[in-house]
């Protein structure tokens, strides 16, 4: 369907050169930007929330960090398996945690907190062997940018990681929370 709306010319320029950085077209920012809030107005609306009991490493949550604004977080797909493989493996800090302890886990994570498990979206394939082929990815760093362009897909400005070496996309900003 086709339709003409009028935006601020800020916006209108902030989505083009986001459109141009990502190298999708401004139709698919509209559209990933639409599907997102009408995402979250579909939402049911909880009216008990459980606390999540908060574990930092030395030095506490980032300045700036609020852990009860929700106005949208998610984790990429990958990097559920990716957390499964550590803390499951034998050879893990402390001993590897129980199936049934990491699907707890991880389910009271995203129910409680809000967040959303993000799952690539149409044409990631193409989206990520681009990206790879202009950023000289190689090698295993080939998964940092398969999260990144999930992250990035569903509407992420940026992503946590405590790994110096992270590939990402243009227009993604890297924060490492220790």
């Amino acid at each position: 369907m086709k339709t003409t709306i009028e935006l601020p010319d800020e916006l209108f320029i902030a989505a083009k050169k986001r459109a141009a950085e990502t190298r999708v077209t401004l139709k698919e920012i509209f559209e990933r930007s639409l599907r997102r809030e009408l995402h979250r107005a579909a939402k049911p609306k909880r009216t008990k929330r459980r606390p999540i009991r908060w574990v930092t490493a030395k030095g506490g949550l980032p300045p700036g960090m609020d852990v009860l604004d929700l106005r949208g977080w998610g984790i990429p797909l990958p990097c559920i398996a990716e957390f499964w493989s550590v803390v499951t493996h034998p050879a893990s800090s402390g001993g590897p945690s129980s199936a049934r302890s990491v699907s707890e886990f991880l389910k009271e994570l995203i129910q409680s907190a809000g967040g959303i498990i993000w799952l690539p979206r149409e044409a990631f394939w193409e989206h990520l062997v681009r990206a790879a082929a202009d950023l000289r990815v190689q090698g295993a760093r080939i998964f940092d940018l398969q999260i990144a362009l999930t992250a990035f897909q569903n509407g992420a400005t940026e992503i946590w990681t405590h790994d110096a070496g992270f590939v990402s996309l243009p227009g993604l900003t890297l924060h490492d929370p220790l």
